[in-house]
C-alpha cells in the first residue's frame, strides 16, 4: 500500500495511494557541500476491485433452506466464516442453513493486480416450527364417527388430503369418516417467519 507523501523534506516519506493513476515523483537531494542532484520514480496506483455481492441486503432464511451467495468484481475470493458454506474459495458458494442464528459473511476479493477489497452480507437463519397433532379421540373407528384433530406449533396450517375433513386450512379440523379406509393426513404448518414444517397422522 502506497501512501500520499507525509513529508516532502525527509529521506523516506510515506505515500498513501488515495487516487488511482500513474504519477512521477521527483526528489532533489542536497549534500553537505551544497551540491544537489535529483532522481525520479514512476508510481502506478491501481484501483481497488469493486465487489458486488448477492444477496445485497440482509437475508432471512429458514433452517435447512439452501441459498447461493455470489460475488463478482475480482479474480479470486475468500469467504469467512465458512459456517454452512459449500466452499470458501469460490465466487458462488452454496449456503445450507443448518445453523440457526445471525451471522455476517465477509468475502475478500483479489484482482489481477493483487489489490484486495471486502464486502459483507448479513444472514439470519430462523428455526422451523415444530408441528404436532393431537387427536380428540381414538384414530381407529367405525364409519360416520366424528373426531377432532388439533394442530399446534405454527401460525397457519394446510391439511391434505381434504377427504372427510370439514376444513383444510384450520388448526382444528373435524374428521367424519364416511368411507372405510386407512389414510394418512399430512399437515404443513407455517410460522410467523414464513418457515414451514410438517407432520402426519394416520
Amino acid at each position: 500500500c502506497i501512501r500520499d507523501r507525509s513529508t516532502t523534506t525527509g529521506p523516506a516519506p510515506l505515500l498513501t495511494a488515495a487516487t488511482p493513476g500513474t504519477r512521477t515523483y521527483t526528489v532533489r537531494g542536497t549534500d553537505g557541500n551544497g551540491c544537489s542532484s535529483s532522481a525520479s520514480v514512476l508510481v502506478t496506483v491501481n484501483a481497488l476491485p469493486v465487489l458486488t455481492v448477492t444477496p445485497n441486503a440482509p437475508a432471512t432464511l429458514c433452517e435447512a433452506e439452501i441459498r447461493t451467495l455470489t460475488v463478482t468484481g475480482a479474480v479470486t475470493y475468500l469467504w469467512s466464516p465458512g459456517t454452512d458454506l459449500s466452499a470458501t474459495n469460490i465466487a458462488a458458494p452454496v449456503l445450507t442453513a443448518a445453523t440457526v442464528g445471525n451471522r455476517t459473511y465477509t468475502v475478500t476479493g483479489t484482482d489481477g493486480n493483487n489489490c484486495t477489497q471486502t464486502a459483507s452480507v448479513n444472514i439470519t437463519v430462523n428455526p422451523r416450527p415444530t408441528v404436532t397433532v393431537v387427536p380428540g379421540g381414538p384414530l381407529t373407528f367405525c364409519p360416520n364417527r366424528v373426531v377432532g384433530l388439533q394442530a399446534t406449533g405454527a401460525l397457519s396450517y394446510n391439511w391434505s388430503p381434504g377427504t372427510d375433513l370439514n376444513s383444510t386450512g384450520s388448526p382444528l379440523v373435524v374428521l367424519t369418516a364416511q368411507t372405510v379406509s386407512t389414510r394418512t393426513y399430512t399437515i404443513v404448518g407455517t410460522d410467523g417467519n414464513g418457515c414451514t414444517n410438517s407432520t402426519s397422522v394416520q
